[in-house]
């Protein structure tokens, strides 16, 4: 009899846990997340066809979608071409800010495809990238 009172307490005290653990993992964009959580809207931009040896530019959002203030760090590009600027260091729950990208078009057609990184304390991915695409034409 012991053990089955000790066996049904413990059902008893582990299932809220269990149920609180599906109930994150389900989340259905109403609950929050916890902790600092970016999320970049678009992920990727194609310029399509442009002309060699133009700064063409796209404006992104990042947004916080968590519990907690996101801290960016200042963002690095993949090449010299690529320019990146946030707005602002800080992001909190539920705001977002402005990314704004240049990209140079080089000298030569063809396809070209640059990165921007943004290096953040979101634990889940502490590094997101943003694409930019263009293909260059002649003269």
């Amino acid at each position: 009899m012991k053990r089955f009172f000790l066996v049904l307490m413990s059902i008893i005290l582990v299932s809220p846990v269990i149920a609180s653990g599906k109930d994150h993992a389900k989340n259905d964009g109403k609950a929050k997340v916890q902790g600092p959580r970016i999320l970049v809207e678009p992920e990727a931009f194609d310029f399509g066809r442009v002309l060699q040896s133009k700064t063409l530019s796209k404006t992104f959002q990042i947004k916080n979608v968590g519990d907690l203030d996101l801290v960016l760090e200042r963002p690095a590009t993949s090449c010299g071409c690529t320019a990146a600027l946030v707005e602002e260091k800080v992001v909190t729950p539920g705001a977002s800010v402005t990314l704004e990208v240049q990209l140079t078009t080089p000298s030569r057609p063809g396809f070209v495809e640059k990165r921007v990184f943004l290096r953040s304390n979101d634990s889940t991915q502490p590094t997101a990238q943003v694409r930019v695409a263009a293909t260059v034409t002649g003269k």
